[in-house]
């Protein structure tokens, strides 16, 4: 990932769109540090979206997370890990919106079932309020397949339109904001 803008060139020669799916988490078995972490959420993001725009990607598609905030005040000390997971995901979504791609769609779930990858915390409280990640893979291709008339140029798309267009078989989510 290091070399992502030199190695992956050729596969974002040519492609239409671009889906955005980094995240990790902070935890010593994963990242192992705030550095580490930010390295991935938002290095790595920034660097997709350079290449997709170096190589005239048209629409860029992000998942970020419910309540990004770019503003939030963070430090990298431990007590403080959500509201650092919060700013990083809002400074990602900076990032990728400062390319100016011709379309911009921005996914904010909250917690995300992710089956067997689970971790302890997902599992004890995915039944709060939770999306399945193949129902946001689905509704990620959905967005890249609507009637164009329909789309904005950014588009954002929060938890609860995310859960209300899972039911929708077919149908696009409704973006929450959009200009």
């Amino acid at each position: 990932m290091d070399k992502l803008e030199e190695e992956a060139r050729p596969a974002f020669e040519h492609a239409d769109c671009v889906f955005c799916c980094l995240g990790t988490t902070r935890k010593e078995r994963v990242a192992g540090s705030a550095a580490a972490f930010k390295k991935v959420d938002y290095d790595y993001v920034a660097a997709t979206a350079r290449l997709a725009k170096a190589c005239g990607v048209k629409h860029f598609s992000l998942v970020s997370a419910q309540g990004a905030n770019a503003k939030v005040p963070a430090n990298d000390w431990g007590v403080f890990h959500a509201l650092l997971y919060t700013k990083t995901k809002g400074l990602a979504e900076q990032a990728v919106l400062r390319e100016g791609f011709p379309r911009t769609s921005i996914f904010r779930p909250g917690m995300l079932e992710r089956g067997a990858k689970a971790r302890t915390g997902e599992k004890l409280f995915a039944w709060l309020s939770s999306l399945d990640v193949q129902d946001l893979a689905r509704l990620m291709i959905l967005d890249v397949l609507r009637d164009p008339a329909s789309a904005k140029p950014v588009m954002f798309f929060e938890m609860s339109e995310l859960q209300r267009a899972k039911k929708l078989a077919g149908t696009p989510p409704t973006p929450d904001k959009a200009y």
